[in-house]
């Protein structure tokens, strides 16, 4: 999305840095949530986890992955966590719909430690835990608990013989991200809860207070720089960056379409418009918003103030209700 980095997603970055840290030094593996609504920046979060750990060729044929990353929204039945990860680490999907859970867990911890996998990220984690019924989501919930433990067949024997460099690799960074729902649906199940300790929350941007609105003019500044329109757009104008937190309801990913449009429209060399006129005709050819009469960037002065007055009484009252 933009260089730009939110709090929330510098601390994941920190959190997964000190969880590789502290497998490697034998420590239990470490279980990272990720809650919050749509468009805060959780996708791009994943992308800077992932930007650190790149897949690197070994010497010889064996590729290392230090990093996997799946999209729980595709999984469908309570045998395709192991076998996504699998899948991800170039194994067939055809050879593993006939396997059982429990060979699929087994080919699956070889798997980790042949491509050194040290971080595993698990998206949209509530589609899969909340869906189905109980004795599905008990399973679901029992995947990724033995994902987090860990278990080899050879497991007692490692410990007998004291092999602490086997034991090391066996331990992962697993962060798992969704709604809000997601940090719920592990609250009501001690075992995870107790697993997945670290929460780090996504939170909406908003127009107050004015830390927020900070952030939000920073990503107005990175997007402007990123499509060419630095010299167009003055995040610093108040009216500019209020008719974009308006077109975009404070959606990082609608924001971005937006100036991509607007890059778009400016290189096709139309007749000379503002800024404003320019982010007009690219909000409604977007249709990040279904009206068009509700074209932020065609509102007079009166219109604007009178929203921003709105948004100021209606977040004051949501900061009061907590």
């Amino acid at each position: 999305m933009s260089n730009f980095r939110r709090p929330f997603q510098k601390c994941l970055c920190e959190e997964v840095a000190l969880g590789q840290e502290s497998t490697e030094r034998g420590g239990n593996s470490v279980g990272i949530i990720v809650p919050g609504e749509s468009g805060t920046g959780k996708t791009h979060a994943m992308d800077l986890v992932v930007g650190c750990l790149p897949p690197r060729n070994k010497v010889g044929p064996q590729v290392i992955t230090p990093c996997i990353r799946l999209d729980a929204g595709a999984l469908s039945s309570r045998y395709t966590l192991p076998a996504a990860c699998l899948a991800q680490l170039g194994m067939g999907t055809e050879s593993l719909r006939t396997r059982n859970l429990g060979e699929l867990e087994n080919r699956l911890y070889g798997a980790l430690l042949a491509h050194q996998v040290r971080v595993i990220i698990i998206e949209e984690l509530h589609n899969w835990l909340l869906r189905g019924t109980r004795d599905f989501k008990s399973r679901s919930g029992e995947s990724l608990k033995n994902l987090w433990n860990f278990n080899l067949p050879d497991a007692i024997a490692n410990w007998a013989t004291g092999s602490s460099a086997a034991f090391r690799h066996r331990k992962l960074v697993i962060v798992i991200s969704g709604t809000d729902e997601l940090e719920r649906a592990v609250a009501q199940s001690p075992e995870l809860a107790s697993r997945f300790a670290i929460t780090i929350k996504a939170p909406r941007l908003t127009m107050f207070p004015n830390e927020s609105f900070r952030e939000f003019r920073a990503l107005i500044r990175e997007f402007a720089s990123r499509f060419d329109l630095a010299e167009r757009v003055d995040p610093d104008d108040d009216a500019f960056a209020a008719c974009c937190y308006f077109a975009c309801g404070a959606h990082l990913r609608e924001l971005e379409n937006l100036f991509q449009r607007a890059d778009s429209l400016l290189r096709r060399k139309l007749p000379p418009m503002t800024t404003h006129e320019l982010f007009a005709k690219a909000y409604s050819a977007v249709g990040a918003r279904p009206a068009a009469l509700n074209n932020p960037f065609s509102w007079s002065a009166e219109e604007l103030g009178a929203a921003v007055k709105r948004e100021m009484t209606v977040q004051g009252r949501r900061r009061g209700s907590r």
